[in-house]
């Protein structure tokens, strides 16, 4: 058995595919593989070794393990996927620009050494090899196919209502994103609005502006973790210019590979590496490098959806023809007998090697600077969310970002509006606003703003109706203007608010609070239990049609309590019906386990038609539903969203008469009773409790996961004794925007 040291720099996705093909030899015991990081590497791992492979060997301590071995009589086979002689001068940071130059004319000269001393070039491609065979002294050049798993794929794309475009890369391809695919996207945009682009290992705040709805996600370091995501997407179109220079020509046709497996139709330059592969409206689309004909190349896969489905079919049956892992493995056991046939060899001598240890620490450290510069590894996205005194809204929008942080790997921090200090601006990436009217909100998202902060503004009510005219309207207004991002929760909301601010853009989301029980259905009883769970707010509302229904309800022998859960004692007048009240109380967990022990039958959602009131969200049908009581809601907005008259709740008009009448027939009707509850809460749990909430923010709002705020000087006066007094004055008041 053969035993091989596979050396690299780092563990990129080159290394992770080629390091699969040759562990699968090892399953069947033709070969005995360890892998190091060439700053692990010691004596004994090359006294080991019959062969090295150096995947992409691009520094000293690369050629001090090759020198070292070459002496000691080992073969040697280096494996190059790129032109590192060439690399195109695009850096992700000045920091990493002055240690790359500072280092790569010597890494050169260290790469073109290597190559003197090996005895296979590995290629991935005949324009690469080709360069390079003339470094190759005594050696020879294969080339062979080192591609993903073709195993894990996804059938072609079926188009929704909305086309979806995928672009992946690294930092080094700002500059195709700017200059082809946004512009291109731009001119398609309004005559496509359904165009969503999703960028792939790209920050958005170094993105030019797209007129199409854009996400983004950030660069993963595990291969594995980057193909995993993309896979569970589903993409219609996927996008790969390249530059056309020398440097790109050499490189490997993965995207085409990636595309393919991933059900969708790939758009390529019209050039090497995929002119070796693509054939021009057969397996893929080729165009040339204007904005002009890559707006051309997005739109006919726009309108040709079918033409795009038997490409993709295509280019499927291609990479299962030619990518397999048999395939793969018999191309390489043919062409590199070196990695598996044991020779015989004059006898190895005594391995000399001490490793660069001050360079390597060096570098490695230096690695870490860097990335920790740039804000791409080390540091996470920071999240803060300000809120306004006490609103029910806090604790569900708290508990939805922490599910957001823990995906991501963000922070999150949680201050009351008055609260808020400079150095938390400074420290947050993105800065999420609950409600929005509030002076001091207002100015945070103003500071926020010139600091080239995220902003995101949430509303679940229209405040600025409540507010119209005062200082708190203002401030709503105000804090909009300086935000990227509405986020509602009722699409008629959205609408309204665009008015204005009608750049930013606006994304539908239902938030709610945690559902952690649900409760069976309650039992008819002799005695029929009418609920309301409310604020004191709604008193008035609960006066004018409520009482006047359940009065004429008891006075026609109809027997039943009415429990309202939130007024105080002797909110309600008049009334003739046996009545109780629990208390409105800050205690959300206090006040559920009072409202779930009166076993209640009936549920009253009471909303007014009105323009504030149709903004509102479904709450009272998931707490009803949650309770295990069937409920009559208003005919308005927010319940048509989620009640099916009939299935899933009742829906009335609003007046004391049409209330009376839907209490009655749920009252006499006791298997409609029980028909709508259950309706009600398979719903629940198959569209709330098993939803994955956290992908679904950050879906509409991926900048949570990729946005990270440069450093900009952020000018905001705080005060904190008056913010702690103001605090404590809230609180006492039990203070609600």
């Amino acid at each position: 058995m053969k035993k091989i040291l596979i050396v690299y720099s780092a563990r990129i996705p080159s290394v992770e595919l080629v390091l699969k093909i040759i562990y699968e030899f090892s399953k069947n015991g033709v070969v005995d593989i360890t892998e190091k990081q060439v700053i692990d590497v010691r004596k004994k791992h090359i006294e080991n070794a019959d062969v090295i492979l150096a995947i992409r060997p691009f520094e000293i301590s690369s050629y001090g393990i090759i020198k070292a071995s070459k002496q000691a009589g080992k073969e040697i086979i280096v494996y190059l996927d790129d032109d590192l002689l060439h690399l195109p001068h695009v850096y992700s940071s000045k920091l990493r620009k002055i240690f790359t130059v500072a280092m790569y004319k010597r890494n050169c000269m260290y790469l073109k050494k290597i190559l003197s001393k090996c005895d296979v070039l590995w290629g991935s491609g005949n324009v690469l090899t080709d360069h390079y065979c003339k470094y190759v002294k005594n050696g020879r050049c294969v080339n062979t196919d080192v591609t993903i798993d073709i195993s894990r794929r996804r059938p072609v794309s079926v188009r929704g209502e909305k086309v979806n475009i995928l672009y992946t890369g690294s930092s080094n391809h700002y500059a195709q994103l700017n200059s082809f695919i946004i512009p291109a996207v731009n001119k398609l945009a309004s005559k496509y609005e359904n165009i969503i682009l999703t960028c792939v290992g790209f920050r958005a705040e170094k993105i030019e502006k797209c007129n199409a709805e854009l996400k983004c996600y950030p660069w993963f370091d595990s291969y594995d973790d980057y193909y995993k995501f993309i896979l569970d997407q589903s993409f219609d179109i996927g996008v790969a210019p390249i530059e056309q220079t020398e440097f790109y020509r050499c490189k490997y046709y993965n995207k085409f590979v990636e595309y393919s497996l991933l059900g969708t139709v790939g758009i390529y330059t019209n050039d090497f590496p995929y002119k070796s592969i693509v054939i021009d409206k057969e397996n893929g689309i080729m165009v040339d490098n204007t904005v002009e004909a890559w707006a051309s190349g997005i739109e006919y896969a726009i309108i040709h959806e079918q033409e795009c489905y038997n490409m993709v079919k295509k280019a499927q049956e291609c990479c299962e023809q030619r990518f397999n892992i048999v395939t793969l493995m018999k191309s390489i056991e043919e062409k590199l007998p070196e990695l598996f046939l044991l020779q015989e060899k004059e006898k190895c001598t005594k391995v000399r090697f001490c490793p660069h240890f001050v360079i390597n620490y060096a570098r490695k450290y230096a690695n870490k600077f860097v990335k920790y510069h740039e804000k791409v590894k080390d540091k996470k996205s920071n999240i803060l969310l300000v809120y306004t005194g006490v609103t029910s809204t806090t604790p569900i929008i708290s508990s939805a970002l922490a599910k957001v942080a823990e995906r991501s790997n963000s922070c999150v921090v949680i201050k009351d509006s008055c609260m808020v200090a400079r150095k938390d601006i400074i420290k947050s990436d993105v800065i999420v606003f609950s409600r929005g009217a509030d002076p001091y909100m207002a100015s945070i998202a103003k500071a926020a703003k010139q600091a080239e902060r995220f902003c995101v503004l949430y509303l679940d009510d229209d405040l600025y109706a409540y507010n119209k005219g005062n200082d708190y309207g203002k401030a709503l207004i105000d804090c909009l203007a300086n935000c990227d991002v509405l986020w509602v929760s009722n699409p008629l909301l959205g609408e309204r608010y665009k008015e204005y601010n009608n750049e930013i853009r606006c994304v539908v989301s239902k938030l709610y609070e945690e559902i952690k029980e649900v409760y069976p259905p309650s039992d008819y009883s002799d005695e029929v239990t009418i609920l309301y769970a409310g604020s004191p707010a709604h008193r008035d509302v609960l006066q004018e049609l409520i009482v006047p229904a359940l009065n004429k309800l008891y006075e026609k022998n109809q027997h039943f309590k009415a429990v309202f859960a939130g007024l105080d004692t002797d909110s309600l007048k008049e009334c003739k019906f046996p009545i109780d009240y629990i208390p409105w109380t800050n205690d959300g967990d206090k006040y559920r386990k009072r409202v779930a022990e009166l076993n209640a039958n009936i549920g009253l959602g009471v909303i007014l038609d009105t323009e504030f009131g149709n903004c509102k969200l479904y709450n009272k049908w998931l707490e009803y539903t949650k309770l295990g009581v069937s409920g009559i809601y208003s005919d308005v907005t927010p319940y048509r969203l989620i009640v099916n008259d009939g299935i899933n709740g009742l829906l009335t008009g609003n007046s004391s008469d049409e209330w009376a009448n839907m209490i009655e027939k749920l009252i006499e009707d006791k298997a409609l009773c029980a028909s709508v509850i259950d309706n009600a809460q398979k719903q629940l749990k198959e569209e709330f409790i098993d939803n994955d909430i956290a992908k679904e923010i950050t879906e509409i709002i991926p900048e949570f996961e990729s946005y990270f705020a440069p450093n900009r000087r952020v000018r905001y006066k705080d005060n904190v004794w008056l913010g702690i007094a103001k605090t404590i004055w809230r609180r006492l008041r039990g203070y609600r925007l």
